[in-house]
């Protein structure tokens, strides 16, 4: 095997070891959203800081509002 195919699958796998178990409803995001980023409410992801900015969650569909959170995004606070 060649050097530059040895390094693109070691690259490969440490990309794939990153991504979340498929059919896994607490699998975590590898990294976290930075301050003043946006977060998923339904912790798909999550803030570096653990707290996002009070009054920042938004709903494209307001029926997600307190039931579901499906929609649901939220700023990131520091």
């Amino acid at each position: 095997m060649r050097k530059s195919s040895k390094v693109r699958l070691m690259f490969l796998a440490a990309c794939l070891a990153c991504l979340p178990l498929v059919g896994s409803t607490t699998a975590r995001a590898a990294a976290c959203i930075p301050a003043g980023g946006i977060d998923d409410t339904l912790y798909r992801t999550d803030c570096c800081s653990g707290r996002a900015v009070p009054g920042s969650t938004y709903c494209t569909n307001p029926a997600d509002w307190y039931t579901t959170w499906e929609s649901c995004t939220q700023v990131c606070a520091q």
